[in-house]
């Protein structure tokens, strides 16, 4: 009596496996319906958000903006509203951002920082409204207006090139110098 119980319940057991088994072969999707195309893929917009950027497993920048767009087939990330952008140079901050707007091209890795634009180095600061990261030259240029603040110097014109580190600086257009001496 009690094996005729227990052949039931494993009979019972199999065929509920069974009909689980069978279930999920029959309502799980294909693989068609997992396949997306590059136009099925969304324009991406996120508000307020802080984003890190790597590279080969390195951290190399971070961005805390109100609004982060990527929009459709483009090739070009914009942030909006940023509160705080790092660069980063061995795990250590190497500059500081702040601007209306930055477009980074993913694929070029250049830069466009846009609007009241502060890129501020140690005790160096660099103002405009206009700057252009250019990654294949490490060159940093801006147009529209310039400032460069120190400690002691005070340079103010229309145009401004640099290197990666701030040292092979250029400003044209219009240069105002400030130098303070002494006390």
């Amino acid at each position: 009596m009690e094996n005729e119980k227990l052949t039931k319940l494993y009979l019972f057991i199999i065929f509920i496996l069974s009909l689980s088994i069978f279930l999920f072969l029959w309502l799980s999707p294909s693989e068609d319906e997992y396949s997306y195309t590059e136009e099925d893929i969304p324009k991406v917009d996120v508000r307020a958000a802080k984003i890190y950027g790597f590279d080969n497993g390195k951290l190399r920048f971070s961005i805390d903006a109100n609004i982060i767009e990527i929009p459709d087939e483009e090739d070009i990330a914009i942030f909006k509203g940023i509160k705080e952008g790092i660069v980063y140079r061995n795990k250590k901050p190497e500059f500081k951002i702040k601007a209306r707007e930055i477009r980074i091209n993913t694929n070029t890795k250049d830069a466009y920082f846009l609007g009241h634009v502060i890129i501020s180095k140690s005790d160096t600061i660099l103002k405009g409204n206009y700057f252009f990261w250019s990654a294949k030259y490490e060159k940093l240029t801006g147009k529209k207006g310039v400032e460069i603040v120190t400690d002691d110097v005070y340079i103010k014109g229309r145009n401004f090139s640099s290197d990666v580190n701030m040292r092979d600086v250029n400003v044209s257009g219009g240069v105002l110098v400030n130098i303070y001496i002494g006390g």
